[in-house]
């Protein structure tokens, strides 16, 4: 469980080391990203790795309250994908 959590830490990291290149090189997204638009995705980025943070000291004392982060933390992306539609295009 603690692998899979330094796992999605290393891939939420990543994808977030990508938005900040992007960022920097605005010149390679399709339009120009306001401020509000780059703060609202950057903390969209970082809840899971700092969830994912809590979930893996949360498994050394109860694992499945560990699973239980982890599984929140998917709902939650879920439903802010919906909500913001960027899950079905």
């Amino acid at each position: 469980m603690i692998l899979y959590g330094v796992h999605l830490e290393a891939l939420g990291l990543a994808q977030y080391a990508h938005w900040v290149y992007v960022l920097r090189n605005q010149h390679l997204a399709r339009e120009p990203i306001d401020a509000a638009t780059a703060r609202a995705v950057s903390i969209r980025i970082l809840v899971g790795p700092a969830a994912w943070v809590v979930a893996i000291v949360l498994a050394f004392f109860s694992p499945p309250l560990g699973y239980a982060v982890y599984f929140a933390v998917l709902i939650g992306y879920l439903v802010s994908s919906v909500r913001d539609r960027t899950a079905i295009r």
